[in-house]
């Protein structure tokens, strides 16, 4: 139960910090039906990176709708992963963080539509300051290069 609240609070500053869904992926599986509540090195690991993140001052800037947004996509087997950046002058300094924790069947996506699902999540997260904004997305596009030489795409990559 303990568990738990400190997961609901993690979940909470979640955009404030890089790489949630990842770092928190060991401890959100202790709870996943048919899995045995086993604490683990990693698991501890995972706690540990989690205290960490929340006792640091994270640095994150406010948008200024004026200037071009710059957002960052990274897709693995198990999550997705966005940052939103602007250069206010300083170089590029981080707006927002995003991730997410893919479901069971999303991990079977190829990795092609995995990063074409981070880039779509950015937008839906990130709608009011995106709209009619000048964007550059920068993610692994050579596995995108793949959507362009398919003949027939399926309903998941038509957006």
């Amino acid at each position: 139960m303990e568990l738990q609240s400190f997961l609901g609070f993690v979940n909470y500053v979640r955009r404030f910090l890089p790489n949630m869904a990842r770092v928190t992926a060991p401890l959100t599986d202790l709870f996943r039906k048919g899995t045995g509540y086993r604490w683990g090195e990693k698991e501890q690991a995972a706690f540990s990176v989690l205290k960490t993140f929340l006792c640091s001052i994270p640095v994150l800037h406010n948008a200024d709708t004026h200037r071009p947004f710059k957002v960052i996509t990274d897709a693995s087997d198990i999550v997705i992963e966005v940052v939103l950046l602007q250069d206010i002058g300083e170089g590029l300094q981080p707006i927002a963080y995003e991730s997410q924790k893919l479901h069971p069947l999303k991990r079977n996506y190829p990795i092609h539509d995995k990063e074409m699902l981070a880039i779509m999540h950015a937008f839906n997260v990130w709608w009011c300051y995106l709209t009619g904004a000048s964007v550059t997305v920068r993610t692994d596009h050579q596995s995108l290069q793949y959507i362009r030489a398919q003949p027939l795409l399926n309903p998941r990559q038509i957006w």
